[in-house]
């Protein structure tokens, strides 16, 4: 059953990442995926209408890149940000998982900080300002 709920999980948090704001580093991946995926559509396209296509666009070169480039879109469509919770003294940001819209991630991070937290509590870093988001 416990596997059923991160299967679960993963597919609301991939549906979740498809219509969230993503950094500005992967929207240029996006660009450049949709321009591959442009790309390699033109012979289909040029074929449709029996034209004649060099060499060039061998067939299965054409299918590798179309391939690759969908993935690559795909993927890039799936990062996403954090909201910031506070500002270190240092101006160190601090950020959590919103654990209602990314479950998976969440969680695996929460197994993760649990696996690596020391015993002793650090005392090094201070909350000087809590962030607050407006609704």
């Amino acid at each position: 059953m416990q596997t059923n709920n991160q299967v679960l999980n993963f597919l609301q948090e991939m549906l979740q990442r498809l219509f969230t704001k993503s950094p500005m580093f992967f929207k240029v991946w996006v660009f450049i995926s949709s321009a591959f995926v442009l790309i390699t559509g033109v012979p289909d396209f040029l074929s449709m209408f029996h034209v004649q296509i060099p060499n060039l666009w061998n067939e299965h070169v054409t299918q590798a890149v179309a391939w690759s480039s969908r993935a690559m879109l795909f993927m890039s469509a799936l990062t996403t940000q954090s909201k910031p919770t506070a500002i270190t003294e240092d101006g160190t940001i601090l950020k959590k998982t919103d654990e209602k819209k990314l479950p998976f991630t969440a969680k695996n991070e929460a197994n993760v900080a649990s696996k690596t937290a020391t015993i002793e509590p650090q005392t090094d870093v201070q909350l000087v300002t809590p962030l607050t988001t407006k609704t």
